[in-house]
């Protein structure tokens, strides 16, 4: 079972005209508050740094205004997402990832092209719909005590966000392509540092966090 709670304010301004008329889903802010459930089936190696197993879920969550939301709206999504050891130090991953958000949806919960595609600032793109397909190239080369917790990858992404799914067209599909180190915090654990290069006709974005990319 899942829970989501939000809660959202905006300060307007002069450089916020989209907002200011209140016409947006969301541009006067509120509380989002949504009930729904997870099926799974999860096998892989490692949460943190997976080489090898699937991930399969299904997620479907409910907000509604008799829960004291101030938005109506349902969302659904799939993820499918598979991993392949081609040695002890090298590996293959891919995912696909599927969503549908109904009418009613305020623009803050709307699907984010750049939390999968890594040549893009988060909020560049977004909609009710969203389709991404993402495989990564992974390495740790060296044998050395120092290097080993070293590695890199090289990754190639797809997808778009849309309003409906029928409006889909290969020409709006927007790619994203790039390089990354990872670093292991910890000698013989998954946790790692993540630093990514992704570059797009449209921009370049660096990432530095603390998890995979999937």
């Amino acid at each position: 079972m899942l829970f989501n709670y939000a809660s959202y304010a905006l300060e307007l301004n002069e450089d916020t005209l989209l907002l200011s008329d209140g016409t947006i889903k969301g541009s006067k802010g509120g509380q989002l508050i949504g009930f729904g459930f997870t099926i799974a089936r999860d096998n892989r190696n490692s949460h943190f740094f997976t080489t090898a197993g699937e991930f399969y879920e299904l997620r479907t969550v409910y907000y509604d205004k008799k829960l004291s939301s101030d938005f109506n709206f349902k969302e659904y999504s799939l993820d499918l997402r598979r991993y392949y050891s081609l040695s002890e130090k090298q590996s293959i991953s891919f995912q696909y990832y599927s969503g549908i958000q109904t009418t009613g949806v305020p623009f803050q919960k709307m699907f984010q092209l750049g939390d999968f595609l890594r040549a893009y600032q988060t909020s560049r793109y977004l909609d009710r719909c969203i389709t991404t397909l993402r495989s990564e190239y992974r390495i740790f080369p060296w044998d050395n005590k120092r290097k080993k917790r070293i590695g890199f990858v090289l990754f190639t992404e797809a997808g778009t966000v849309l309003d409906k799914f029928k409006d889909w067209r290969w020409d709006k599909k927007k790619f994203s392509y790039g390089v990354g180190t990872r670093f292991r915090l910890i000698e013989g654990e998954g946790m790692l540092l993540r630093f990514d290069f992704g570059v797009s006709k449209e921009s370049i974005n660096i990432l530095f966090v603390a998890m995979e990319a999937f």
